[in-house]
């Protein structure tokens, strides 16, 4: 699974950045590639430079995606882990008041309340996601007439790879992203 999640990152790193890029940036010497992504950091760690991208980000209707959203991964991924440390509170009360004690031994009833406390954080999660996910792809032409769009898959690589998207789209991919960033560590 982990390795599943890994490869996915890597795919999402492909589609922002093209393989010339990549090869071209790779060529580099490795001091070059340091002080560049020192500076990247240094750049991230900066709260107005990340509020500017984010206000970017969100006024712009349709972006091609730059470098420097992988940050939103990460503070995507720091949310989930804060809502899912503070769903951990209500999941662990309402695993140990449903779960029977006299049927399991110690042991095995923790496995399960740890279990309940996984699953009840997944249920809210992809609950969420999968409303958001549907609130924002339902206009767009490649999806399915199912769902309520009109089913030209075509259209799904129309411009590639410097394709324009709705900025509500890399956001529905940035919260994905932070989610499959914290489910690789924890």
């Amino acid at each position: 699974f982990k390795i599943l999640l890994f490869a996915v990152i890597l795919l999402t790193i492909r589609q922002i950045s093209s393989s010339g890029e990549l090869i071209k940036f790779f060529k580099k010497p490795l001091s070059h590639i340091l002080k560049y992504l020192l500076n990247n950091i240094i750049y991230f760690l900066r709260v107005r430079n990340i509020y500017n991208e984010w206000k970017t980000l969100y006024k712009t209707k349709y972006i091609t995606p730059k470098t420097t959203y992988y940050i939103f991964f990460l503070l995507n991924g720091f949310i989930c882990l804060v809502v899912n440390f503070l769903l951990n509170f209500v999941s662990h009360s309402i695993g140990e008041s449903m779960i029977p004690k006299k049927k399991w031994s110690n042991r095995i009833r923790q496995m399960k309340v740890e279990r309940f406390k996984l699953m009840f954080f997944n249920l809210i999660y992809f609950t969420i996601i999968s409303i958001f996910g549907f609130i924002v792809l339902r206009h767009e032409t490649y999806f399915p007439k199912e769902l309520g769009g009109t089913g030209k898959l075509d259209d799904y690589f129309k411009g590639y790879p410097n394709q324009k998207t709705l900025n509500l789209i890399h956001i529905y991919y940035f919260l994905n992203g932070g989610y499959l960033l914290t489910s690789i560590f924890f």
